[in-house]
């Protein structure tokens, strides 16, 4: 995901012309906090913190709040409670609303229940194909050709 998000970061700033990481660097962050909460012991905190530190030092699409994103998703559609739903609603809302200080305060609360979750049983979700990790990087390079 991250050489994903390397290719495809020239297309991406060519499109948009914003020199933020596009969301595939978001993504990897998100399945860092996902994977590293799932991991026992010091590795799994290291990689989950680390994963949430990278969106505080480097500008990533979304920042905090779209790394935490996912990570609520499937809080939500792995807990029995309906209102776990409310987390990722707002979240969503929070990325675009531009509410920055909200955002992050809502992001750190979502970050500390995430560590606290560690005893939720997660089922296994099917693995994505290796294909998208070409899809990305080409078809923003065809949306940055077409714009052009």
């Amino acid at each position: 995901m991250i050489l994903a998000g390397i290719v495809s970061q020239w297309p991406f700033y060519e499109l948009t012309g914003r020199e933020s990481g596009n969301i595939m660097l978001t993504l990897t962050c998100a399945l860092g906090v996902m994977t590293g909460v799932r991991m026992p012991g010091l590795a799994g905190t290291a990689l989950a913190v680390s994963s949430i530190a990278v969106p505080l030092l480097v500008p990533l699409e979304y920042g905090l709040l779209g790394v935490l994103l996912p990570a609520s998703f499937l809080l939500a559609l792995t807990s029995s409670n309906r209102a776990t739903w409310a987390v990722p609603i707002a979240l969503a809302g929070l990325c675009q609303g531009g509410w920055l200080n909200l955002g992050l305060a809502a992001a750190s609360a979502l970050a500390v229940l995430v560590f606290l979750s560690r005893s939720w049983a997660v089922p296994a979700l099917p693995r994505v194909g290796r294909w998208a990790y070409a899809y990305y990087p080409a078809h923003m390079a065809a949306l940055a050709w077409i714009a052009h």
